[in-house]
């Protein structure tokens, strides 16, 4: 005769086999997640308008970034701030701190060196401050006042460094053309 299988013989490889299979239940439930946050960084935001660095019109943007766009158009609104705010030209800094004239000596920003405003102006600011006027600049001085990437990819067939040097040796108000 058989005898009975006691109850400790039978519920011991039960639970191993239940525990066996809630640890793979949890391994599965991180690669998923895993899985799922991976996806989602690769876009992180969702695109109501399709942009890209060809896109130099910030509109578009402000149509997926409306909080930063926001941000953006509060640059050209008149105030004071402690950086100059965007007020007509700001005050020069070159007169109120003589040591930046030294400091500065034999470059451009010794000619002319002023509290910086909004992103809104900068183009216009650096067309009217005398580093431009005064002394010839080159057209590397574009890169940070324009959207010049689609520019830099033109002139450089394609290439962006290739482009940034062919502007470079440019003169300012030639490079200036060329991103218009």
């Amino acid at each position: 005769m058989k005898q009975p299988v006691s109850a400790a013989r039978w519920w011991k490889p039960l639970l191993v086999g239940l525990g066996f299979a809630g640890v793979a239940v949890a391994v599965t439930a991180l690669l998923v997640t895993i899985f799922a946050h991976r996806q989602e960084a690769r876009n992180p935001y969702v695109r109501l308008v399709e942009v890209n660095e060809e896109t130099t019109d910030p509109v578009p943007w402000g149509m997926n970034w409306p909080r930063q766009f926001n941000a953006y158009k509060q640059t050209a609104e008149i105030s004071r701030t402690r950086f100059g705010g965007s007020e007509a030209l700001p005050e020069e800094k070159i007169e109120r701190d003589p040591w930046l004239k030294r400091m500065f000596a034999g470059y451009a920003f010794a000619i002319d060196y002023r509290d910086r405003r909004g992103h809104a102006y900068m183009l216009s600011d650096q067309e009217m401050t005398k580093r431009v006027t005064t002394k010839p600049q080159p057209g590397s001085c574009l890169h940070c006042h324009a959207s010049v990437i689609p520019t830099y990819r033109r002139v450089g067939g394609g290439d962006v460094m290739k482009g940034f040097a062919a502007l470079s040796k440019l003169s300012y108000a030639d490079a200036h053309a060329e991103v218009v």
